[in-house]
């Protein structure tokens, strides 16, 4: 057993070296886009059903935008609760904003309602994300400038976060979603790009058409983001590059109870069984070898102890960028609760999405 925590630490250790070393390469590669200004017409496509209650804002964000040319498509999902009217009259005072039908409402709804706004969008060009975010200002103008800046086929990766709460339940998903912003750019930067965010990214229709849209992932209910992004590096459609100017970052309510936070995830990390098997691998052994040093004290005593100490001064170093530039700078010195929490949730509810998916969205 005491062998087994120096391995679990040294696995750690190795993983997080190759994160941090992503994510600086992420940061560079990104400035060959970080303020600049494209003028590209894009369209931006949202698929909404019975968003009523949030996506008036999410309409007047839109209306806000500093990019000049731009379409929005909101396509209704078979709303009963006056969504659509909502966007027919938001559309009679902003002609941008377009309304269309989703013609092929079954499951995997979102899927068939994205494919529907993509093929009504009038421009190549196309920019993504959920009825209930609130971009700010500069994010069209951001995403827009990033895949302007694209040779050729491209694919962009925005930061979506949930807007600050108090409570630990928000605490623990801003951390989540922090770590998933720093991972998941460092994973692009590695060209093994597998996560990204439905509620804010951007590509090129070539890139859409050339992995055959969303025909190959219909037996998930989610992963219009994840799977898509996959294909595209699987497939060599497109380059991938992640999106980290802060005027880019999307935020949106999470959901304020522990009950419809794990359905949510366990709903996201269902995708993951259509995940290809070196991702999967990877992701068991740098989340099952965290899950296990907290163990470890448990079961080597004092070295397994200091195992686990050095992981969490670890992570402690590692969070300070991610948690900055995404504006959660007040959870760092509750990194080791939001550890402990994170092993646990990774330890039960994607294992729950993986082996028996979601039934509902």
């Amino acid at each position: 057993m005491t062998a087994l925590s120096l391995v679990l630490l040294a696995v750690q250790v190795t993983y997080h070296l190759l994160l941090r070393l992503g994510w600086r390469r992420a940061l560079d590669d990104a400035r060959a886009f970080e303020g600049a200004r494209a003028e590209v017409p894009v369209s931006v496509v949202v698929a909404a059903r019975d968003e009523s209650a949030r996506i008036p804002a999410l309409l007047d964000a839109l209306s806000a935008q500093e990019h000049g040319r731009f379409e929005a498509v909101i396509v209704d999902d078979g709303s009963l609760d006056g969504t659509a009217d909502l966007v027919r009259n938001h559309a009679a005072r902003d002609p941008r904003v377009r309304l269309v039908p989703n013609p092929d409402p079954k499951e995997p709804r979102k899927k068939h309602a994205l494919a529907a706004g993509i093929a009504a969008a009038r421009h190549d060009r196309l920019v993504f994300t959920d009825a209930d975010c609130v971009p700010g200002p500069g994010w069209l103008a951001a995403m827009a400038s990033a895949l302007g800046a694209q040779e050729g086929r491209g694919l962009v990766v925005g930061v979506g976060q949930p807007l600050r709460r108090p409570g630990m339940l928000n605490a623990l998903q801003r951390w989540d979603a922090a770590w998933a912003a720093y991972t998941g750019a460092a994973a692009i930067a590695w060209r093994r790009p597998y996560l990204a965010k439905g509620s804010n990214m951007a590509y090129d229709r070539a890139v859409f058409e050339a992995v055959g849209g969303y025909a190959s992932m219909l037996s998930s209910l989610s992963g219009d983001d994840d799977l898509l992004v996959q294909a595209v590096a699987e497939r060599g459609a497109g380059r991938v590059r992640f999106q980290p100017d802060p005027r880019a970052i999307v935020r949106s309510p999470s959901p304020e109870t522990l009950r419809a936070w794990v359905r949510q995830k366990r709903r996201h990390t269902a995708a993951s069984r259509h995940y290809g098997p070196a991702i999967q691998v990877h992701l068991a052994l740098y989340h099952g070898s965290a899950t296990l040093l907290w163990l470890a004290p448990v079961a080597t005593g004092g070295l397994g102890f200091a195992a686990l100490a050095a992981r969490l001064v670890i992570v402690a170093l590692a969070a300070r960028d991610p948690l900055r530039r995404t504006g959660h700078t007040d959870l760092a010195w509750k990194a080791p609760v939001l550890d402990f929490l994170h092993a646990c949730f990774h330890a039960s509810i994607p294992p729950i999405g993986y082996f028996f998916g979601a039934r509902r969205w």
